[in-house]
């Protein structure tokens, strides 16, 4: 009866990329290793692992969200009818609010009410919640802590059009146009780090990697490789092996330099500058591996997929809801910690599949209604119902 009850029957193979449903299931899992990681005795050990697994999970996403955005994006720009720019980018914008901004304004409205007090959580809620504004150049507070990166993907949906917008209109081809306004983000937004990272007062993990507006590249680099897959998928798909080796080198290189960071200190320039700069490309070099992978076995695929279509909901529950509950309502101490492992996943899992089944779902299918339908590219890379 539970089964049938959150089995997901929108599934559809045929619009489904295994590869990178792959990766957004690996980096949800990463965040809930991550924050599962708070049942284990307090270690050095503990810490490192906290630590890398929230980081790469949540940079996972950042990547794979701009090459997913990216390509839609890069569609829509490679018209050649420019009066018709604005208006697209308008309907860009619709289409993304309808799928991101429900589910969070539901666990604001929860965290604000049920959860605190469910938990007696001691948080104050304000205005800047309402328009992602939480943490845009500044730490965020303790409400709804998770929330920092949702800010920093809805930040980069109204900026990075913008600045399309302002480049597509230069004299020179589009395809040059839209590299030019590509690279002008990129180091644009990583001299803000920069200049951010020599402030006396921006620590390493509430003054730069959470703050929205000294994040903006990682989801940058993600369209980068959008507009290679857009431009150059022939090439993409031929050194797509080599990528994935050097990308796998480049993420080695960043887990040392930020589990010996954990371990001495956070606070130096390559760690608030260039570590971000190199997560970024490290991962996006693996998107063009990811996104040929295949996999024949159904339930190896039904099972990824269905972790990559509830990951949002995943997100936004484990940590405001089912962690908490089972720190207040179930004696911790005396259950073994595989037991309370399993209760955390297992919990985390249904629940997020209600949300999306019966909440998250048919909000963003309600966008159909007041908007125009995008590009069939999403379709041969993604999902068009997860973007």
């Amino acid at each position: 009866m539970l089964l049938r009850f959150i089995y997901i029957r929108e599934i559809n193979e045929r619009e489904r990329n295994f590869g990178l449903d792959l990766l957004r299931s690996i980096a949800i899992c990463l965040v809930l290793a991550a924050h599962g990681s708070y049942f284990l005795p307090p270690s050095p050990m503990r810490n490192i692992f906290l630590m890398d697994t929230a980081f790469f999970g949540v940079e996972i996403f950042f990547i794979l969200s701009g090459f997913l955005i990216g390509n839609i994006l890069l569609k829509l720009f490679s018209s050649q009818q420019k009066d018709s720019n604005i208006h697209l980018v308008l309907n860009f914008w619709l289409r993304r609010w309808f799928r991101t901004l429900p589910n969070y304004y539901l666990f604001l409205i929860l965290n604000i009410t049920l959860f605190k007090w469910l938990f007696s959580k001691n948080t104050t809620f304000g205005m800047k919640y309402l328009l992602f504004l939480q943490n845009f150049a500044w730490p965020y507070p303790f409400l709804m802590p998770e929330s920092w990166s949702l800010a920093v993907e809805e930040w980069f949906y109204i900026l990075f059009p913008i600045v399309m917008l302002v480049f597509i209109y230069l004299p020179i081809s589009r395809k040059k146009s839209i590299l030019t306004g590509l690279i002008v983000y990129l180091v644009v937004s990583t001299a803000i780090r920069f200049i951010g990272a020599f402030s006396i007062d921006a620590r390493w993990e509430q003054g730069i990697s959470t703050v929205v507006i000294y994040r903006l590249d990682a989801i940058g680099y993600g369209v980068l490789f959008a507009y290679l897959n857009f431009f150059y998928n022939k090439f993409l798909e031929k050194f797509s092996g080599l990528m994935l080796f050097v990308g796998c080198i480049l993420i080695v290189l960043s887990i040392s330099v930020l589990s010996y960071g954990v371990l001495t200190t956070k606070e130096t320039l390559f760690n608030k500058t260039m570590l971000f700069t190199l997560t970024s490309i490290g991962l996006a070099l693996l998107l063009p591996w990811f996104k040929g992978l295949k996999v024949k076995n159904k339930f190896i695929f039904y099972t990824v997929t269905h972790i990559s279509v509830v990951s949002y909901s995943m997100y936004l529950i484990h940590y405001s809801f089912v962690i908490p509950i089972l720190y207040t309502y179930f004696p911790l101490k005396t259950m073994p910690l595989y037991i309370v492992y399993i209760i955390y996943v297992s919990l985390t899992m249904i629940l997020s599949t209600i949300v999306y089944k019966y909440y998250e779902k048919p909000m963003t299918s309600l966008r159909g209604k007041f908007t125009k339908r995008e590009t069939n590219l999403a379709r041969q890379i993604a999902a068009p119902d997860r973007y």
